[in-house]
C-alpha cells in the first residue's frame, strides 16, 4: 500500500510538472520534478492518517473490510474537517462551493445506508 501511495504521488507530481512544462515550454529537469514533488507533499501527508488507521486496525486484529471502512470514514472526516476549517477562513470558491450539497448527500447515506453496505 505504501508503494502504491508513493507511485500515486510521483505520477501526480509528474503530471503537474508536465502541465506546467506544456504551458511554459520549459525542459524536464530533476530539480523541477523535485520542486513539484515537494509542492505535492500534502498528498503523502493526507494519506498518512488513513494508512495509520489501517495499521491500527490490523494491530487490533480487525477484519479487512472493517479496517478499510474505518480508513474510508477517516478520510471522509479529514475532508470534512479541512473544508469546515476552510469555510470559516474564507467563502467557498469554484468546485468547493458544491461541498455543502456533497456533505448533505454523505450525511443522508450515513443516516440511511443502502441495504447490505454497513451491515
Amino acid at each position: 500500500m505504501i508503494i502504491t501511495i508513493l507511485l500515486y504521488w510521483l505520477a501526480h507530481s509528474y503530471a503537474d510538472l508536465a502541465g506546467e512544462r506544456l504551458r511554459s515550454g520549459a525542459r524536464l529537469t530533476a530539480r523541477g520534478l523535485l520542486a513539484t514533488m515537494l509542492r505535492e507533499l500534502p498528498i503523502l501527508i493526507g494519506a498518512a492518517i488513513p494508512l495509520a488507521t489501517l495499521l491500527i486496525c490490523w494491530i487490533a486484529g480487525t477484519g479487512l473490510s472493517a479496517a478499510v471502512l474505518a480508513a474510508v470514514w477517516t478520510s471522509a472526516g479529514i475532508v470534512l474537517a479541512i473544508e469546515a476549517r476552510r469555510r470559516t477562513t474564507r467563502p467557498p470558491q469554484g468546485p468547493a462551493a458544491a461541498l455543502p450539497g456533497i456533505r448533505r448527500r454523505v450525511a443522508r447515506i450515513v443516516d440511511h445506508p443502502p441495504q447490505g453496505v454497513l451491515h
